[in-house]
């Protein structure tokens, strides 16, 4: 059975696995729900401010496989309604493989690195979005999403089919 295995790797995977070394890969991203509303105010807004912006981040890994995992961040964001009267959610799936590792380790990474390697997506698909609304583009600012998600309890799932969503 091991030989077999063995077979089934590439050179390269091998070579990691007999040096001990893991590599990590950075499959697939892509948008799995968009939900963009304007929001009724009273007052026009005033397109030339830069808008606040309030984000909530929920994050979840699923495992398709001992080496391949999903990574769903759930994104809610709600600009000044002043500046930018909308409400944004967005849902962003990548797809993540692990070489010469364990699922462990395969889990390690995505809740750490996973969410920061996302984020530059979130933030261009969301100002693409947002440039062609009404009352101007949202810019989501730079944060440490792995400082917004400390207090957050990852949970692997194990059939990233099953992923609620939010």
């Amino acid at each position: 059975m091991a030989s077999e295995a063995a077979a089934s790797q590439t050179p390269q995977e091998q070579a990691l696995k007999d040096l001990g070394q893991v590599r990590y890969s950075f499959d697939q991203v892509g948008i799995a729900r968009w939900v963009f509303e304007e929001v009724p105010t009273p007052d026009r807004p005033k397109q030339s401010e830069p808008a606040n912006v309030e984000i909530s981040v929920v994050a979840i890994v699923g495992l398709v496989s001992d080496s391949n995992a999903e990574v769903r961040l759930t994104f809610r964001i709600i600009p000044d309604p002043a500046a930018r009267p909308y409400s944004i959610q967005m849902e962003l799936v990548g797809s993540f493989g692990c070489h010469g590792g364990t699922r462990e380790q395969l889990l390690q990474f995505c809740q750490v690195n996973a969410p920061v390697i996302l984020f530059p997506y979130a933030r261009q698909a969301i100002n693409e979005l947002t440039s062609n609304a009404r009352f101007g583009a949202v810019r989501l600012p730079l944060m440490n999403l792995n400082e917004v998600l400390k207090a957050h309890a990852w949970q692997p799932i194990e059939e990233p089919g099953k992923i609620q969503r939010g």
